[in-house]
């Protein structure tokens, strides 16, 4: 079972994340998304088994930027240019 402790998203709501404690293993885990043309969410990066929160936010608020890099940049993205 897993806990989600943060919540994050980017100004448009176009990507968006959560970190979550392990119980079972005691690690930290997150999940990025991002929004496709239907407006549907689909998982762009998961990561996890990190022992520390400190760690596991650094490497997640990367993962989170180079999300919002890459759809915005896709050619079906909503916010592309």
């Amino acid at each position: 079972m897993v806990w989600q402790t943060e919540w994050f998203a980017n100004e448009a709501g176009t990507t968006i994340g959560t970190l979550a404690a392990g119980k079972r293993n005691e690690s930290w885990n997150y999940a990025v998304l991002g929004r496709e043309k239907t407006g549907d969410f689909r998982i762009y990066k998961l990561g996890g088994d990190t022992f520390s929160l400190n760690d596991a936010r650094a490497e997640f608020l990367l993962e989170m930027a180079a999300a919002e890099t890459a759809l915005s940049c896709a050619p079906n993205a909503p916010n592309a240019r």
